[in-house]
């Protein structure tokens, strides 16, 4: 009887590995993009400040490439 319990305790540890795992990577990956995200802004924020800069030293447009 104790066996029977310890092996259905085994099998039900074992299935909920993978979905821990499946979990823990959203949630790092939603972790991941919001970083991602965050960078993104503040390097846009900082191109916008140097074009500005540029524009009022007086040069031209840089084209993007």
């Amino acid at each position: 009887m104790l066996s029977r319990k310890l092996l259905s305790a085994a099998i039900v540890a074992k299935l909920a590995i993978p979905a821990t795992a499946t979990s823990a990577d959203s949630v790092e990956m939603t972790e991941v993009s919001r970083v991602f995200e965050q960078m993104k802004a503040e390097n846009e924020r900082k191109i916008e400040t140097l074009e500005k800069r540029l524009k009022a030293a007086g040069h031209r447009d840089i084209p993007v490439q």
